[in-house]
Formats: C-alpha cells, structure tokens, sequence
C-alpha cells in the first residue's frame, strides 16, 4: 500500500504515515480570482485577473496508536521555522507548512491497536498543509 510520507529537507529526517488520511475534505485544485468592473466610457464590464487563491490539502482521517499521535504533533513543530516534504499516496510531492493538526479523542470500548496508553481512544484528526511548492505531479510548474 502506498503511503503519505513526511521529509525534513533540513535532516534527511522522514516519517511514513501509519495510517493515511480518509479523506480530503476540500477540493484539492485553485481558483482564479476574477472580478469585473464598469469603465467610464460605458462601453461593458471589463474583467481583471488576480493571484489565484493558495492551494492547501485538507485531510482528516483517524489515529489508532499514540506513536502516530505524538509524531504528527513533532511534525506540526517544525513547520514553525521551515517547511517540510509530503509525499502523498500517488507518489506526488510537495513542499509544505503544516497550518493546522487538531486531534480529538474518541472514545471506544478497546482500542487493541492503543498499546498501554490508548486502550479506551482513538484520534480523529483535521490537517491542513499549505503548499508552497509543487515538486512532482499534475500540478509542477503551477505557481502555488
């Protein structure tokens, strides 16, 4: 099964998901901002073109081992300085600041994957991870 992977560019450091997202909540794609507006001379709307808008992959999905847990929390980290490497099931790979990672416990009557620690929960999780660059993929070449 191919998996999601995230690389520090910075140490060589690489972590292979455990278990990939769910599901993408949002469109992964762009938009193109166009707005219209009259001129003076009366003569129609004339279009103009802005930047598109950024593009952002939003995952959610579950957790069932803390190890998972607390290694998507070290990854959240880094991104306050740098930005990282993610590599998605399809073999794509962009460069990435991980914007958001909110976990929720889940409670359950076992959880036999938890270990000591998570017997009773597992986490649902939201990501977020603003490209900043497309590597690999339909998308190379694009501006982000």
């Amino acid at each position: 099964m191919a998996q999601n992977i995230f690389r520090d560019p910075k140490t060589a450091e690489s972590y292979a998901w455990r278990i990939n997202h769910s599901e993408e909540t949002d469109a992964t794609g762009k938009d193109r901002n166009v707005s219209y507006g009259g001129n003076t001379a009366g003569t129609g709307l004339i279009a103009q073109q802005g930047s598109s808008t950024p593009m952002e992959f939003h995952f959610t999905g579950a957790i069932l081992r803390e190890e998972q847990h607390v290694t998507f929390v070290h990854w959240y980290h880094l991104c306050e300085d740098r930005t990282i490497l993610f590599t998605d099931m399809a073999g794509d790979e962009y460069e990435v600041q991980m914007t958001v990672y909110n976990p929720t416990r889940q409670r359950t009557i076992k959880n036999p994957q938890g270990g000591s620690k998570a017997q009773l929960w597992y986490w649902k999780y939201e990501m977020v991870l603003r490209v900043i660059r497309v590597i690999s993929g339909p998308w190379a070449g694009s501006v982000v």
